[in-house]
């Protein structure tokens, strides 16, 4: 329960400390759906395979892939929104008042909340893959 506890702690710890360490002419975070993302997005993608590695990016690149396209203005009629289909997406706010539109917010809190949730982005990921939302 204490490995779990500290897990989470961190996980939020990550999640709220944002630095800039990608340049504008270093390399991309992949994607294995082939796509261009907004630079904003892109910037917010860089931050996440950087600080997660190839296997974890991976698996939060493909759930958020599925549940939002990684669009910031993403919804759904049931209230979800934004690239992590926050729910209700004001909760994002938590990270930011410009949860709205900011990708970096979005992510930080999604981030957040995978690891709080489920421990791991793969861990999300599996779950979803079950269940079909996670």
């Amino acid at each position: 329960m204490r490995r779990r506890a500290l897990a989470v702690a961190l996980g939020a710890i990550l999640a709220a400390s944002y630095v800039v360490t990608a340049s504008a002419s270093g390399p991309h975070a992949p994607s294995r759906f082939h796509r261009v993302y907004p630079s904003e997005t892109q910037h917010a993608r860089d931050w996440l395979w950087r600080g997660l590695g190839d296997k974890q990016f991976s698996c939060l690149d493909a759930l958020w892939h599925y549940e939002s396209g990684w669009r910031v203005r993403a919804g759904n009629p049931d209230g979800s929104y934004g690239i992590p289909q926050a729910f209700p997406g004001r909760k994002m706010a938590k990270f930011g008042a410009d949860w709205k539109t900011n990708p970096m917010t979005q992510v930080r809190w999604g981030l957040y909340y995978v690891r709080t949730r489920y421990g791991s982005p793969c861990g999300a990921w599996a779950a979803w893959q079950v269940k079909g939302w996670y």
